[in-house]
């Protein structure tokens, strides 16, 4: 089966990264937290998801399903002589948002607390980082430094967790609806999925975005955990004649010795 529509899964994907971010918004443990101070706080989270090409950033209020603002960056413009990513593109977001957003129009700066969850095209590292391989020149991401930036309203982030983007797509994938949102390549599929089976998402962008899903038969209550994968730099392995000559052609075309991916 596919979803309908590439605006279908981007949807699925900022709801499913605007809830990984909720989740971090009840536990806060960054330093920021413990020089927030006390008073009333307006927490709101910001979801993302980055690619090779674009970086498309959305803010939600919690609990609200519909974003209040979306922006999209182009990199290769956006990232020219940056001095890091979260200043290419999260804080003139963040900007975007207070001159924008009515929620914001209005609101006390210094009570603004945003909470993060970026979702990107790369092996993200348990040090809460990612290198973006598919970005022209290559491109870190330091959600740590993102949380102790203090320039202008990237202080407002209290919170900013790195997930890989298929992560974001996969956990999105749970929440299509099947009769409305989701077409059968065979007749009759629906009727077959078993509750407890693996499911698999896979996406072309700039790269091809692959991961799997999983539910444990002994806990299903505890519902399907999502593995990232980087399953578009696997060999291509051509299957005849025409194929062998696409290879030779690519290996050519790209200086490849040895091998191409997919």
């Amino acid at each position: 089966m596919s979803s309908s529509t590439s605006a279908l899964g981007s949807l699925a994907l900022f709801a499913a990264v605007a809830a990984v971010a909720t989740t971090f918004s009840k536990g806060l443990n960054s330093k920021k937290k413990k020089e927030s101070g006390s008073g009333s706080k307006s927490t709101y989270i910001v979801a993302s998801d980055i690619g090779g090409t674009n970086s498309r950033f959305a803010l939600y209020a919690p609990g609200k399903r519909d974003s209040l603002l979306t922006h999209t960056f182009p990199n290769e413009t956006a990232l020219k002589d940056a001095k890091s990513y979260h200043h290419a593109t999260l804080k003139p977001f963040l900007e975007k948002c207070l001159a924008e957003v009515d929620h914001w129009k209005n609101i006390d700066v210094s009570k603004l607390r945003v909470v993060a969850c970026l979702a990107a095209a790369g092996p993200v590292k348990t040090n809460n980082t990612v290198y973006m391989t598919n970005i022209v020149g290559g491109c870190t991401i330091d959600g740590n430094e993102i949380e102790m930036c203090q320039d202008g309203l990237l202080a407002s982030v209290v919170r900013c967790k790195l997930v890989n983007d298929f992560v974001g797509q996969g956990y999105g994938a749970l929440d299509l609806d099947l009769d409305a949102e989701v077409v059968e390549l065979l007749p009759g599929s629906k009727a077959k999925i078993d509750d407890l089976g693996p499911k698999v998402c896979v996406g072309a962008g700039t790269g091809l975005g692959q991961c799997f899903l999983t539910k444990s038969s002994l806990k299903p209550e505890l519902g399907y955990e999502c593995y990232p994968s980087e399953g578009g730099h696997v060999d291509f392995v051509p299957r005849g004649d025409l194929e062998v000559e696409l290879l030779e052609y690519l290996k050519k075309k790209f200086g490849c010795k040895n091998r191409v991916s997919v």
